[in-house]
């Protein structure tokens, strides 16, 4: 059954590709683990989801779904299981829209399901949870190990729920609990039957049984619970590394107290289950493995020879404060380029009086299109700066591409925002050179200083006024009121014929005003409403 859904994950994994869905690094086994699939949605997916076609959108809600039932068939008993799968397929059977459980794996799943709660004849057979029989066998061992002096036994659990599950299991064998989820979950599934959330904990022999859910966890880690209570046992109910970290790194420390602490963990062998805990472990080895190669290259990084004695005869290059969370400014600061900080309003880099930078990445880049927050930005720095350059900056160990990042920029929301850019702003885009002049003098052109910027934005947005002759309407008129009130003669004088006269009659057009005149309502007696009603009934 763990295989007819990781096939099934397999097959959407397939489709998502072919709706040209970047899955990096992410693969079908990544994604079965508990935060794989999240955080390839939250990396990967949402950031171009925009651009995704609808049969990729419907294939991101089946792997979804798919790993929902994979986590339920891992973590889940036999009932609980089949419930949950079979309630899916009667809510989409409903809707008329089975999707993924139109396949023929989906139905053979069904099936198998089927078979681990009913005989084929019908009859009742539960499939005893494997975990719960292991569980009850470290119980069990406990008991015939655990003395007056050592009796304390901690189990730790993920969540509420798993919580709930162990409880039932100390006080109730396998068949009973099955039995009672077989009431609830198929027969009366309104019922509203459920476990209280505050259950006292059963007294197992002579154990002293505590338990601590993970999720309640208020951030002193399961360590602290160890140190203040010193228990002599320890289950692990869900397998989960930082869990295990923090119990061997107690268990090391209370070595030397003389204090014994016996450890076991329930997990399954083959399944997703142990995938995800030796995934989360190879990810821990190549962190360590990271921090070795970091600590060797360490030396040689500082030991690079910066003339620190000429620092002020290096270039300078002002930088915008928020630029400092990327690695550009310390790369320039190696290439002996003398930093100068500063809040920029228009722009991240400031080459010379003339140069300016404005760093994008790619998705910053998409999105800036998208939102048409790119043609403001660009027109700022038209405006302010003669020589303006848009840097686009790629993901690392990707293909200096579009298409390497998997973008379909024939899809964007804005189409022919590209070409768009280009025509009114690739002629003022020249190629970087040295320059003489110190940008930490001037950091703006003169037309920043001279005009008020929000009164060009309202110049602009006037007829036959452009980037142009936005100059002669700011040298020849004082403000707006002055435009308005000066004579078509004068205007027409400045800025030419057949402008002028665009201008004056824009400004001087007159619309009808249409007024609506509201009907007094007036207070209607029983009688009148009778006469009104047998009139219109005529």
């Amino acid at each position: 059954m763990q295989r007819i859904l990781l096939d099934l994950m397999s097959k959407e994994v397939k489709e998502i590709k072919k709706s040209g869905v970047d899955l990096g690094s992410y693969s079908v086994e990544l994604f079965s683990t508990w935060g794989g699939l999240r955080l390839w949605i939250e990396e990967r997916y949402e950031p171009k989801s925009d651009l995704v076609d609808a049969r990729g959108k419907e294939c991101v809600a089946n792997l979804r779904e798919i790993q929902v039932h994979l986590f339920s068939l891992i973590y889940h008993s036999a009932v609980e299981f089949y419930s949950n799968l079979k309630n899916r397929y009667d809510k989409k059977i409903e809707q008329k829209d089975l999707k993924w459980l139109n396949d023929p794996q989906a139905s053979k799943l069904h099936e198998l399901a089927k078979l681990r709660v009913f005989h084929e004849k019908g009859d009742l057979k539960f499939e005893i949870f494997p975990k719960w029989e292991a569980f009850i066998n470290i119980i069990g061992e406990i008991k015939k190990t655990a003395s007056t002096t050592r009796k304390k036994v901690l189990i730790t659990c993920r969540n509420a729920k798993s919580g709930r599950e162990v409880l039932a299991l100390l006080k109730k064998s396998p068949e009973e609990i099955l039995e009672w989820q077989y009431r609830r979950f198929i027969l009366n599934p309104d019922s509203g039957e459920e476990v209280s959330e505050e259950e006292e904990l059963p007294k197992v022999g002579e154990l002293d049984i505590f338990l601590f859910l993970l999720d309640n966890d208020p951030g002193f880690g399961i360590e602290s619970v160890i140190y203040d209570m010193r228990p002599d046992f320890v289950v692990i109910y869900e397998v989960n590394l930082k869990t295990i970290r923090e119990v061997e790194h107690a268990k090391a420390s209370l070595m030397k107290s003389k204090c014994k602490l016996s450890v076991f963990s329930v997990s399954y062998v083959d399944t997703v289950d142990e995938a995800q805990f030796v995934s989360t472990k190879n990810s821990e080895i190549r962190a360590f493995e990271y921090l070795l190669e970091e600590a060797d290259s360490i030396e040689n990084k500082q030991t690079h020879e910066v003339d620190i004695e000429n620092y002020d005869n290096w270039p300078a290059i002002v930088i915008d404060t928020r630029e400092f969370k990327s690695e550009l400014p310390g790369m320039l600061f190696r290439h002996h380029l003398r930093p100068i900080i500063s809040m920029i309003e228009v722009g991240d880099f400031v080459l010379s009086p003339q140069m300016v930078v404005e760093r994008k990445s790619l998705m910053d880049f998409i999105g800036s299109i998208n939102n048409g927050r790119l043609f403001t930005q660009l027109t700022k720095m038209c405006r302010h700066y003669t020589r303006p350059i848009l840097l686009l900056e790629f993901e690392e160990n990707q293909p200096f591409t579009f298409k390497g990042a998997r973008v379909k920029t024939y899809s964007l929301k804005r189409q022919g925002s590209l070409v768009k850019i280009t025509q009114s702003h690739g002629n003022n885009v020249q190629r970087a050179q040295k320059d003489t002049e110190d940008p930490s003098i001037l950091c703006e052109t003169d037309i920043a200083l001279k005009y008020n910027t929000q009164q060009v934005d309202a110049a602009l947005t006037l007829p036959g006024i452009t980037s142009k002759n936005v100059g002669l309407v700011l040298d020849n008129f004082n403000s707006l009121r002055d435009l308005i009130e000066s004579p078509e003669e004068r205007i027409v004088k400045i800025l030419g014929n057949e402008v002028g006269k665009m201008i004056y009659e824009f400004i001087h057009y007159k619309h009808e005003v249409q007024k609506i005149q509201t009907a007094k309502k007036t207070k209607m007696g029983s009688y009148q409403k009778y006469k009104l009603a047998k009139q219109q009934k005529k």
